[in-house]
């Protein structure tokens, strides 16, 4: 019995060993998880806004307050409502409460236009009706956020957590401004009714550019435990963006000719006055034949009020 008895506690021992580093392996493993998720961010400031908000206040100087004109069209442009993307955050649990990790979100956003603005004037024996239809009117943006995440838990039921985070990184940004229009004149001579086509002229902008800046958050997320080793989450917050400088190639095609260029986004302001009104003009640029008009180097802050991610965490 003795003999049985030195025998079974060694191997007791070990299985005490073995038990044990299982349970620290399995503590451990639940310490990391891996988060996917999609985002829906809604703009509540966007300073590249400032390229439609020139046009649009270009329409209504000298076509839809002019007097000379009567307006039959007039559809309005639109902003940017929403960016849209996705991500991964990979957390490790310091303790039951605080967690640090690393991710990486991806964003992009269009504005597009696709409208037709009638005006009409007359001159004497006829009437001439002016037709800008806008083919492209586009605002695209696409933003990498890679950022370090910390994390404050507080644990609503068994399954169920409130978790505070923060985080903040570089941002890295492309944007592409692209403006097509063709503008016609059509005239109907008011006395034989006879119509023909003054003028006909196809005109389009592209500006490219690219920065570096940094971009922070906060949001507030609830985490369901399904399984053990799943679980889905809902994040609501708030996100910054800031780029100080975007830099890049345009090209300008007017009249059957093509003109390109390259440089640093800059600002213009301009207030510009008619008989019948006045308008301010607001927007970035990157044309040497505008840097007259220049007002300092453009710099684009985007908000996210609200940000939502929705997405699903694994144990790892």
């Amino acid at each position: 019995m003795a003999r049985l008895r030195k025998s079974c506690f060694p191997a007791a021992i070990i299985l005490g060993i073995g038990l044990l580093s299982i349970h620290l392996s399995a503590e451990n493993a639940r310490r990391w998880t891996m988060a996917i998720s999609g985002t829906l961010q809604i703009p509540a400031g966007n300073d590249l806004d400032g390229l439609v908000d020139a046009e649009k206040n270009y329409l209504d100087l000298y076509f839809r307050n002019n007097p000379a004109y009567q307006t039959l069209a007039y559809p309005g442009l639109s902003k940017s409502a929403f960016l849209l993307g996705g991500g991964v955050t990979i957390q490790y649990r310091l303790n039951p409460r605080v967690r640090l990790g690393a991710g990486l979100d991806f964003l992009q956003g269009n504005a597009g236009n696709r409208k037709t603005f009638v005006f009409r004037t007359h001159q004497d024996w006829r009437i001439i009706n002016d037709s800008l239809d806008y083919r492209a009117l586009d605002t695209r943006i696409s933003l990498f956020f890679p950022h370090l995440r910390l994390g404050y838990a507080l644990p609503l039921q068994d399954k169920l957590d409130l978790e505070i985070g923060i985080q903040a990184g570089p941002a890295f940004a492309r944007v592409r401004w692209k403006r097509h229009i063709v503008d016609i004149m059509d005239v109907v001579e008011t006395g034989s009714g006879f119509n023909y086509r003054l003028y006909e002229e196809e005109r389009s902008l592209v500006m490219k550019g690219s920065g570096t800046g940094i971009g922070a958050g906060a949001g507030l997320t609830v985490q369901w435990r399904i399984s053990r080793p799943l679980g889905v989450f809902l994040e609501a917050g708030y996100r910054f963006y800031y780029l100080p400088s975007l830099k890049g190639s345009s090209s300008l095609t007017a009249g059957g000719v093509v003109r390109n260029w390259q440089g640093e986004w800059f600002l213009v302001r301009e207030n510009v006055e008619r008989e019948w009104g006045s308008a301010a003009f607001t927007y970035p640029a990157n044309d040497p034949y505008l840097a007259s008009r220049g007002a300092g180097t453009f710099r684009t802050e985007i908000h996210g009020i609200p940000s939502l991610r929705l997405g699903v965490f694994l144990f790892l």
